[in-house]
């Protein structure tokens, strides 16, 4: 999409390049969105299994 901005700047087709940008940027947001939930999902589920770890380790110990 980067080289298609490129390419279409330099023919002067500024709608095709204008298109392309809002693409880009659209893809680019759609990334961030995406790769923070699934972090935040990561994370949660991290959470339990370390908290379960630590109950089960203070069963035994006790």
């Amino acid at each position: 999409m980067s080289a298609d901005i490129g390419v279409s700047s330099a023919f002067g087709s500024w709608d095709e390049a204008r298109g392309s940008l809002l693409r880009l940027l659209l893809n680019i947001a759609v990334l961030i969105v995406v790769g923070t939930g699934t972090l935040k999902c990561r994370r949660a589920i991290w959470r339990r299994v370390s908290s379960r770890r630590r109950k089960r380790a203070v069963r035994r110990t006790a």
